[in-house]
């Protein structure tokens, strides 16, 4: 994963960690951290500063495709994949506390807002989660 600049193009960060593609990546509210998720079924969370993994999340039986940052808290993080599942992870205890069956390959995840409601998208279905109800 590169970490650009975007005026000159030129490279300010290389992290290495995952070992096959990588097909999602978001930064937190507070752009400290930054997480990817991709073919090896890994998330990793990066310190941006330091270009050092911190933690690695796994949970998921297929490949990431997708995942979103919870605008009202920075320790939470939702990851979609073509497991079918939709995760909610707590970044402080690397765990996911919240798991949902979208029914289909999850191609996209968006949370909204105020942080208790998730969108999720994949196969010809929408899905619209209460997270907060569990």
């Amino acid at each position: 994963v590169k970490i650009m600049e975007a005026g000159s193009g030129g490279m300010l960060r290389l992290l290495r960690g995952h070992t096959r593609a990588v097909h999602a990546c978001q930064f937190t509210p507070h752009n400290k951290h930054l997480a990817t998720g991709g073919d090896d079924q890994i998330i990793k969370y990066w310190d941006v500063s330091s270009g050092q993994c911190i933690l690695d999340m796994q949970g998921h039986s297929d490949h990431v495709r997708c995942m979103a940052t919870n605008p009202a808290s920075a320790d939470v993080l939702a990851t979609g994949s073509y497991d079918h599942t939709v995760k909610l992870w707590d970044t402080r205890l690397g765990e996911p506390v919240l798991s949902v069956q979208h029914g289909d390959p999850v191609q996209a995840v968006l949370m909204l807002p105020g942080g208790g409601v998730m969108v999720t998208a994949g196969g010809n279905v929408m899905k619209i989660w209460d997270v907060l109800a569990g």
